[in-house]
C-alpha cells in the first residue's frame, strides 16, 4: 500500500504529457490476473506464469522440479523391474520431494499470484515513471538497447 501511495506521489510531479505517456505504457505493460491464474491452472507445473510475468528463474526452478519430479516417477517403476529395489526407492523418492517441492509452490501460487501480479505492474509503472522523470525523457527507440522499460534494469 505505500508502494502504490509512493506512485500516487510520484504521478503528481509528471505533466499532463507524460502522464498520457504513462498511461499508454501501462495499458501495453499491464499484466492481468485472470491471464495469470489461467496460465497457473492449465500449465503451472511448467512455470508459465511465471515466465508470463516475466521471472524466468522461476519459472525454470518449476521446469526443474517437474523433471526431478517425472524422471524419478518413471525410472524409479522402471528399475523395479530390472535392478534391486534399493535403486527404486531412490528414484521414487526423488519423484516424491520433486512433487511435494512442486506442490508446496504451486500452492503459494494459488494464494499469492493476485499480489505477485499486482506487484509486477506496480514495478513496470515505476519504471516507466523514472524513465519519464530522467533529464530528456526516456530514450528513443533508436538509443534503446532493449524494449522499454526494460533497458533501466541495466
Amino acid at each position: 500500500m505505500r508502494y502504490r501511495s509512493h506512485l500516487a506521489e510520484l504521478k503528481t510531479t509528471l505533466s499532463a504529457h507524460q502522464l498520457e505517456v504513462l498511461n499508454s505504457e501501462m495499458v501495453r505493460l499491464h499484466k492481468s490476473a485472470l491471464t495469470a491464474y489461467a496460465l497457473w491452472l492449465v500449465l503451472s507445473w511448467f512455470g508459465v506464469h511465471h515466465f508470463y510475468l516475466e521471472r524466468p528463474w522461476k519459472a525454470i526452478a518449476y521446469i526443474l522440479a517437474f523433471t526431478v519430479g517425472a524422471a524419478g516417477l518413471v525410472l524409479g517403476f522402471l528399475l523395479s523391474w530390472v535392478m534391486d529395489e534399493t535403486w527404486s526407492l531412490a528414484f521414487r523418492g526423488a519423484a516424491v520431494g520433486g512433487g511435494l517441492v512442486l506442490a508446496g509452490w504451486w500452492f503459494v501460487d494459488l494464494v499469492t499470484l493476485h499480489k505477485q501480479v499486482e506487484r509486477y505492474n506496480e514495478e513496470m509503472e515505476a519504471q516507466v515513471i523514472e524513465a519519464l522523470r530522467e533529464p530528456g525523457g526516456p530514450p528513443r527507440p533508436e538509443q534503446r538497447s532493449r524494449p522499454w522499460p526494460l533497458y533501466l534494469n541495466n
